[in-house]
């Protein structure tokens, strides 16, 4: 299987095969197998309880659409418009992501494994109860002013991601690798309680700890 090292992280990448993918045009009514899918308009797409399964979507449009209880494996995503996507009970398993606009997101009850996001934009995007039971990693993503709830992700690799105002509550990402990653801007110091830094970003920290408790810095005269 082919994998993509993020710093320590080892993800699991999805493998296609060219022989077998068939292009389509016309939006699944609920599963979507082997296809190749380029530059189709599938905006408010509403999938229940079916899959995308080995496929591969460039350039697609699919702002606005409602994705519940859907499997996606073995799939790979570049260029499409998730913007105000909502998914719910959305499993995740050997998942890439490449310069996807997904602003606005809207995910509850995600699982994910093996999934790698690159270059992607999930700024004001809201997770809640995301769980990690595998390798996940974000690269060079923008997550400002997204927000992360009672979600549990051990071991977690963000690397060259902006964060400005993030805000994470109630959140478990004890073993995250976090290098490479402005944390000036976080909101909510506890959702980095057992991370991984280096050591030029204990100065952000520490900024981002008296923004976070209001303190007022004040130099004697």
């Amino acid at each position: 299987m082919k994998a993509r090292a993020v710093r320590d992280l080892s993800v699991l990448l999805p493998e296609l095969d060219e022989e077998y993918l068939e292009s389509v045009v016309d939006a699944p009514d609920e599963d979507l197998v082997d296809a190749d899918v380029a530059g189709a308009d599938w905006s408010g797409l509403h999938l229940v309880g079916g899959r995308i399964d080995g496929s591969r979507l460039t350039q697609v449009d699919l702002s606005g659409s409602r994705w519940t209880r859907t499997r996606l494996t073995g799939a790979v995503l570049a260029g499409c418009d998730l913007s105000g996507v909502r998914w719910d009970a959305v499993h995740l398993d050997r998942v890439y992501l490449r310069g996807c606009r997904m602003t606005g997101l809207r995910a509850a009850g995600t699982t994910a494994r093996d999934l790698l996001l690159e270059g992607c934009r999930l700024d004001y995007a809201t997770f809640e109860d995301l769980r990690a039971t595998g390798a996940v990693a974000f690269v060079d993503c923008v997550l400002s002013r997204a927000s992360l709830t009672r979600c549990r992700l051990p071991g977690v690799v963000l690397d060259g991601c902006t964060l400005e105002d993030l805000e994470l509550v109630d959140c478990d990402l004890r073993g995250a690798d976090l290098r490479g990653c402005r944390v000036d801007g976080v909101l909510g110091l506890d959702g980095l309680r057992g991370v991984r830094l280096d050591s030029t970003q204990l100065v952000e920290l520490a900024a981002a700890a008296a923004r976070n408790l209001d303190i007022a810095l004040a130099d004697d005269a």
